[in-house]
């Protein structure tokens, strides 16, 4: 994988809170798709579950107004994404335990009958080591489900500026997976947003909070050369674009 800075990520993700559920059109997509897999291939009732990066809460409550969860752990980077994200599930027949903090550091509670997670895997450093550990924290037969960004995600942010992640394909994926799951669903689905000027393309990843990756600082000279060669080479009558790849996988724990 590759080595993220948990603060800068935190921090940027901070700062779009209040924007979040109106911007993130692409990740409330992904959380919908990731809740329907849940229904279709892990059923509706769950006595203990854990949400690995529940962010506003955008996945949190499409899930609790679909399933019957007993105790629901919301985890994020963000104290104050798991307080949105326990106010998305309070209609909900569902006790809610906050556990802010980096999931690579935080033990998650044992005897869990679900993990899920939506769109966060690709901000961890140690993505095998974190996959080992919700293997420990799963019931056998326990279900994993999860989406990530994958290698096209903004691919042309990437391009113009050589900033951006490092994504596993699906095959390596898997692969991380072989030891201790049985991959029932895996597939990757791609998007694309259109905007009027690469300008708001650069609003748009403030507003998601997704622009953490890496420190990349905007001289006007910089702008300028960006915009030009975004409109040069990523646009069409439809405005220009911005590309996100997810991959979306169901497993269950052995046993």
């Amino acid at each position: 994988m590759h080595q993220t800075d948990p603060e800068r990520i935190g921090a940027c993700f901070r700062r779009s809170i209040k924007s979040y559920d109106r911007s993130a059109t692409v990740q409330a997509a992904i959380g919908n798709r990731l809740v329907a897999l849940i229904k279709q291939f892990c059923g509706v009732a769950f006595c203990r579950v854990l949400e690995v990066g529940c962010g506003t809460g955008l996945t949190t409550g499409a899930l609790c107004r679909h399933a019957e969860l007993g105790l629901l752990c919301l985890n994020d980077l963000v104290p104050e994404c798991c307080e949105r994200a326990a106010e998305k599930a309070k209609n909900a027949e569902t006790r809610c335990v906050l556990m802010p903090g980096n999931i690579e550091t935080v033990q998650p509670p044992p005897d869990l009958d679900l993990i899920f997670s939506s769109s966060t895997f690709q901000w961890l450093s140690d993505l095998p080591g974190c996959l080992a550990k919700f293997h420990d924290s799963l019931n056998p037969g326990g279900y994993l489900v999860f989406s990530m960004l994958g290698p096209k995600t903004m691919f042309q942010v990437r391009a113009l500026t050589g900033v951006g992640l490092s994504y596993p394909d699906q095959k390596e994926l898997k692969a991380m997976m072989h030891h201790g799951f049985v991959v029932d669903f895996i597939e990757a689905v791609n998007y694309t947003l259109f905007f009027p000027t690469p300008r708001e393309v650069l609003r748009h990843i403030r507003e998601t909070g997704v622009g953490g990756v890496a420190p990349f600082r905007w001289t006007r000279s910089r702008l300028k050369r960006f915009e030009q060669r975004y409109n040069a080479f990523f646009s069409d009558q439809r405005g220009v674009a911005l590309d996100y790849s997810a991959i979306f996988a169901v497993a269950r724990k052995n046993g």
